[in-house]
């Protein structure tokens, strides 16, 4: 990690966590991670060093961790990047010592990131700044029974905190009810923990309905390297993470997002998920994330670097001449993607119709969660990991 540019830590070893570590490793940063060591990106090349592994370690262990990681290193502060909801949660509430060795997101030190997390939070912002939504209830779990003759089915239930139940949701991120019955059943067997509930309409049309947004935000609110996308298919199906993208310059998402964020005052990376109601025509925001997410791959590719975009603004380097955003970008997360290909493909009568792939042009370009030319071994990674994965469940059920 000797070199005249501060370093970058990035938390976690996702697919997520990988896509930084390539954006700011190409640029000739060094670039550490902090996680699980059998995770994808412990294998990318662009990682200069890797601190340690977290699976057993407290905030305090994590910490320490981190803070040794740069200490020995560098004399200028490191940039930090979360990649999940888990790090910025870890973030928010180690920021004091944090901040004195790395450079962090404003909106981690103000607090606006855990609103952004916080469904619950954001749908009330989402309100008070004329922000369209779904039409959404927010309820404590012991409140859930009372409103079931308010809803209009089938609508979906998802924890205004997802990270505070994840490991409870056995990889789902909601559940759907087509009837009342089904909503009493769900709401019977949901998990207990630090969250309210939200119960939401379900926005109208096809999966390939939903647009994404992503810029990293000065701290005069204004945009750099954003980039807006079409989500074309998803894992889980229908309300999942993306699976498929292609890039797709939209001025009206970019419009509705940027004067949210400039209300807020918001300055950091963020991603801002909407769709467009099939009934209305209407762009409705579903979710904010105030870090990369999983599809930020097609930002590179597009010509967008975002998260090099804030290290350079936390550095004092500034800004590069912006690229224009390269359009019909696919990219793609091959082993979910091929699932839900499955899925629609034996689920006719599936709640959403499937995506309208027909009606889009072929891609100019294509590039993948994982896989890329100059740095394969991530690959392995992801199979590896995946197998330990399958082997931990069958022991579990043999149990």
């Amino acid at each position: 990690m000797k070199t005249a540019l501060p370093p970058c830590v990035v938390l976690g070893r996702s697919p997520t966590a990988l896509y930084a570590i390539r954006e700011l490793g190409r640029a000739g940063v060094p670039v550490c991670s902090e996680g699980k060591n059998s995770y994808t990106a412990n294998w990318s090349k662009y990682l200069t060093h890797n601190p340690s592994t977290i699976s057993s370690a407290t905030d305090a262990e994590r910490l320490k961790l981190l803070l040794d990681s740069v200490r020995s290193s560098s004399r200028q502060k490191a940039y930090l990047i979360a990649s999940s909801d888990q790090d910025i949660a870890f973030i928010t509430r180690n920021s004091d010592e944090l901040s004195k060795r790395f450079h962090l997101q404003h909106s981690y030190l103000t607090g606006l990131a855990e609103e952004l997390m916080d469904k619950g939070r954001l749908y009330t912002l989402c309100l008070q700044h004329t922000v369209p939504i779904p039409n959404t209830w927010i309820r404590k779990r012991t409140e859930l029974k009372e409103i079931n003759n308010e809803l209009h089915y089938p609508c979906i239930i998802k924890p205004s905190l997802i990270h505070e139940v994840k490991g409870s949701m056995a990889g789902k991120k909601l559940w759907v009810a087509e009837t009342m019955k089904d909503y009493d059943t769900v709401v019977a067997g949901l998990p207990t923990g630090n969250t309210d509930w939200i119960v939401q309409e379900i926005i109208a049309g096809p999966e390939s309905e939903i647009w994404l947004y992503a810029a990293y935000l000065d701290f005069n609110s204004e945009p750099h390297e954003s980039c807006t996308a079409r989500k074309l298919r998803q894992f889980p199906p229908g309300f999942g993470s993306a699976s498929l993208v292609s890039s797709e310059e939209n001025r009206e998402v970019k419009t509705l997002c940027e004067s949210f964020f400039k209300k807020l005052s918001y300055q950091g990376i963020v991603t801002a998920e909407l769709k467009r109601d099939a009934l209305d025509g209407k762009l409705k925001l579903i979710e904010i994330n105030p870090r990369p997410s999983l599809w930020f791959g097609v930002t590179t590719s597009a010509d967008r670097l975002i998260s090099l975009a804030a290290y350079r603004d936390a550095i004092g380097e500034g800004f590069r001449n912006e690229n224009v955003q390269l359009n019909r970008v696919q990219w793609r997360y091959l082993f979910k993607d091929l699932y839900s290909i499955l899925f629609y493909r034996r689920n006719e009568q599936f709640i959403l119709p499937p995506p309208a792939l027909h009606l889009f042009e072929r891609p100019l370009k294509k590039t993948w969660a994982v896989f890329a030319y100059d740095d394969i071994k991530p690959v392995f990674g992801e199979i590896i990991y995946y197998i330990k994965k399958a082997i931990a469940r069958i022991i579990l059920k043999e149990k």
